[in-house]
């Protein structure tokens, strides 16, 4: 199954582009890269100055998928990433 708009929680969100849209720590907010490491409350981008670690929480993320900007609220994705995957799998 590939990666879009309407089941994107439903996938590991390692190896895809994204950036930050708005976050409550505006130093956050414009970095961009690749997820490269996934925690229960972080996201880990590669950007092209290094890797940056960012808060899931009281952030909001665009991804972007096959051309398509996909924004998802950080909120919606707190959780491990093979606890979010399974939960989502077995509805």
């Amino acid at each position: 199954m590939q990666v879009g708009r309407v089941n994107l929680y439903n996938h590991e969100l390692i190896g895809l582009q994204t950036s930050v849209a708005y976050s409550t720590n505006r130093s956050q907010v414009g970095i961009s890269g690749v997820v490269v490491d996934e925690t229960r409350n972080t996201l880990t981008l590669m950007t092209k100055a290094g890797t940056r670690m960012v808060e899931k929480g009281n952030t909001c993320f665009d991804f972007q998928l096959d051309g398509t900007t996909v924004v998802i609220e950080g909120a919606k994705i707190l959780s491990r990433p093979h606890e979010r995957v399974s939960t989502h799998a077995r509805r």
